[in-house]
């Protein structure tokens, strides 16, 4: 996990901090976790929309998601998304 520093982060970072513990996840620098054979991994996607890590492998590697398994956006948040997502669109 990546965490940019931004207002939401530093907003949600004593949440997070306590669900990473509940789960004994330990924090590693960026040389460390660059050192993962996943970051070798050819990534050619380009497009529009930013898609994830996950996402970018699975394409490349040609393994499926469990999709099925993955909770829906909440409206509310899917909503805002697409608000910004238009407005950013000088296109529409």
């Amino acid at each position: 996990m990546l965490l940019h520093a931004t207002r939401l982060n530093a907003d949600c970072i004593d949440d997070l901090a306590a669900i990473l513990k509940r789960a004994k996840l330990q924090p590693v620098s960026l040389e460390t976790a660059m050192k993962d054979s996943a970051y070798r991994t050819r990534d050619p996607y380009a497009g529009k929309d930013g898609i994830d890590w996950l996402e970018r492998w699975s394409i490349e590697l040609h393994k499926e998601l469990p999709w099925d398994s993955y909770s829906d956006v909440p409206a509310d948040i899917k909503a805002d998304y697409d608000k910004v997502d238009k407005a950013a669109d000088p296109s529409d």
